[in-house]
């Protein structure tokens, strides 16, 4: 996830529910950051499904 330095910084990763050596992106992913919008795999989803459907991105 390039959107946070933090999270760039870290080693690339799979999506799966491994997320070793990548604590902020784990926290990301679970959904358990405090964010705007709440985080985690739903919170991409969403903004995925809305693009699809509409072909425009949920604000952010």
């Amino acid at each position: 996830m390039l959107m946070d330095p933090g999270t760039a910084a870290e080693p690339a990763s799979r999506i799966t529910h491994e997320l070793e050596g990548s604590p902020k992106l784990a926290a990301v992913v679970t959904g358990t950051v405090d964010c705007p919008g709440g985080g985690g795999h739903a919170w991409v989803l969403s903004d995925l499904e809305s693009l699809l459907e509409t072909g425009a991105p949920l604000a952010g």
